[in-house]
């Protein structure tokens, strides 16, 4: 039996895809650095995988998967995620033909073949990883910050919550050496779990809605539209 949300670990997630060919786009760039952050406070680990080689991109996220299934049932943060970090993920995964324990439930429509701008997919209404929940931390402080004017760029909120961000041209990460892009993705995976945390409540609401949503489907019969099984198809 899954443990009640309000006791699940949170885990930060965040990936750098490659901005030499755009990385905007998974038709075009692979994902050179994922990092995964736990609650250091509590004992939680941080694992940062770098590939600045294409060839490497399948053992990074071979690694990616294995790690996560080693890791105490929890909740994966991310910043845009639902949009951005874990369709891309899933898309690249079925380019390099690794075998994942993602699940994204729809809807999750995927960029036809020739667009090569942002955003590449619709929202994602749920997704698991393994025996994880996911919850879009951008959705609560977007709610929080609705009539205001104020950014809700990841570094922005960082900012205004007080909290040190390792700041590069995102446009030029490919540049980056190794210490410096281990660095810069740490450091996103890291505020988006402290972030996440500072609202925990409302991420606990967001992942039990999201669970109740599923059950209704599979209530009124079958998988919720969009679910993947077994192996990621692009």
């Amino acid at each position: 039996m899954q443990p009640p949300a309000g006791s699940l670990p949170l885990y930060g997630l965040d990936i750098e895809t490659d901005t030499s060919r755009g990385g905007l786009s998974p038709l075009r760039a692979g994902i050179i650095a994922v990092a995964v952050c736990g609650d250091p406070a509590a004992g939680g680990s941080e694992k940062v995988l770098v590939s600045q080689n294409p060839r490497g991109e399948s053992d990074l996220l071979a690694q990616l998967d294995q790690h996560l299934a080693s890791l105490e049932p929890g909740i994966l943060i991310t910043w845009n995620g639902a949009r951005f970090d874990l369709p891309f993920l899933h898309y690249r995964a079925a380019v390099c033909g690794v075998a994942m324990g993602l699940h994204i439930e729809g809807p999750c429509r995927q960029t036809s073949g020739t667009s090569l701008r942002a955003p590449l997919f619709s929202q994602a209404k749920v997704a698991r990883w393994h025996h994880h929940a996911h919850a879009d931390a951008i959705g609560i402080y977007r709610r929080l910050a609705r009539g205001t004017g104020m950014s809700c760029a990841l570094k922005e909120v960082a900012r205004r919550s007080g909290i040190d961000a390792v700041r590069e041209v995102p446009t030029r990460v490919h540049l980056l050496d190794e210490g410096r892009l281990r660095r810069y993705v740490a450091s996103d995976a890291r505020i988006t779990r402290v972030l996440a945390e500072m609202q925990s409540a409302s991420v606990i609401a967001m992942v039990e809605r999201a669970s109740s949503s599923t059950r209704g489907h599979r209530a009124r019969g079958g998988n919720p539209p969009g679910l993947s099984t077994g192996r990621t198809q692009p």
